[in-house]
């Protein structure tokens, strides 16, 4: 220190402020460097920085996630409608019944014996469709002469005919065309309609089904229409028909109901 001292005394005037410029120059320079290193981040600094724009970016798809979250909940609604419209979609198909076309002794399947005329018609027409023949509304003296009524009508599907009549009969007044008398009969057709009466007896029954049903009496030989069934319930109804014999296995040819013509 006491030689540096000593330096600077025999240093002149312009030596020594040359000195104090370039120790100014020296100091000035040192304190830009130490500015720029501080403003200047380390490998460090750059790491943490690096690590925060991450976190920054990370939190971007957070934001995202609960965006898709938002729109999972809305498939799950949707998922939810379309449930409810298959259970709306859900339906009972109900089947029609069967329309049966019963030989009864006191009418023909849906229709009575003494109900109107022109609905018997329609109603047979609705299950059998059109009729094969119909004679339309005749003066039955002097077509027939033996029918019941003044006017008479005969309408025909295949094997079945019936018998309209204005009256007077057991079911009906004089005046008020109605249904009295049917006859399915293996004579009136080629291929007769099968057709059974309430008990099961058909076109072709054996005559031992007749006595099972109706006891002994029920067949019989007359002495004017030959071999007969009767079946005759109590009230305002009648069922018989022709069979070829009164042996056990001999059949029925024909099956009427109610009275028509012939006596």
């Amino acid at each position: 220190m006491d030689r540096f001292r000593d330096s600077v005394d025999a240093m002149s005037r312009a030596q020594r402020a040359t000195l104090v410029s370039l120790a100014l120059l020296v100091l000035v320079v040192g304190v830009a460097a130490v500015l720029v290193a501080v403003e200047r981040p380390g490998p460090d600094d750059a790491t943490a920085q690096s690590s925060t724009a991450v976190s920054t970016t990370t939190s971007a798809p957070g934001s995202t996630s609960t965006a898709l979250a938002s729109s999972t909940s809305s498939s799950s609604s949707t998922t939810t409608s379309t449930s409810t419209s298959t259970t709306a979609l859900s339906t009972t198909t109900t089947v029609a019944p069967e329309r049966v076309l019963v030989l009864r002794p006191d009418g023909l399947g849906e229709s009575y014996f003494g109900d109107d005329a022109a609905s018997v018609v329609q109603t047979l027409s609705e299950i059998l469709g059109g009729p094969d023949g119909d004679t339309g509304w005749v003066d039955q003296r002097k077509k027939y002469g033996t029918c019941l009524g003044e006017t008479v009508r005969f309408v025909q599907w295949s094997s079945l005919r019936v018998f309209l009549t204005d009256g007077p009969s057991e079911w009906a007044p004089a005046g008020v065309r109605h249904l009295a008398s049917y006859t399915q009969a293996a004579a009136l057709a080629d291929h007769p309609l099968d057709l059974v009466t309430a008990d099961g007896l058909a076109l072709g029954s054996p005559v031992g089904d007749i006595r099972a049903l109706y006891g002994d009496d029920a067949v019989f030989d007359d002495p004017a229409f030959g071999p007969l069934f009767v079946y005759d319930p109590p009230g305002f109804a009648y069922q018989w028909g022709e069979v070829t014999g009164i042996r056990p296995e001999d059949t029925i040819l024909s099956i009427v109901g109610g009275f028509a013509c012939g006596e």
